[in-house]
């Protein structure tokens, strides 16, 4: 399941646990809304996966021109820990009781 919502800022994915794919999500809801999200959240389902894939996702993600992402949960510590490394100042650390303001 995943979530599209609307804010000042631009359109928000929230992924309950990317089993599709996270790229096939965000590259979906970029159709639905026109453009590409502002902030893609949630779980990417990338747990135990071969770093070769990791970095395709990222390529991909980057591909979608995303400003802020937030990968938590099933996206696994190995993912998790590249994409802070690849997306630096657009990562967003991410869990259970934080908040984001946008």
């Amino acid at each position: 399941q995943s979530l599209i919502l609307e804010s000042d800022r631009g359109p928000l994915v929230i992924s309950g646990c990317a089993h599709p794919g996270i790229t096939r999500i965000v590259q979906r809801a970029g159709k639905i809304i026109d453009r590409s999200p502002h902030l893609v959240l949630g779980g990417f389902h990338l747990g135990g996966t071969r770093e070769e894939e990791i970095n395709k996702v990222i390529s991909e993600l980057r591909d979608n021109s995303i400003d802020k992402l937030a990968p938590t949960h099933c996206t696994g510590e190995k993912a998790i820990e590249t994409m802070r490394k690849e997306f630096q100042e657009t990562f967003l650390e991410f869990g259970a009781g934080r908040e984001i303001l946008i």
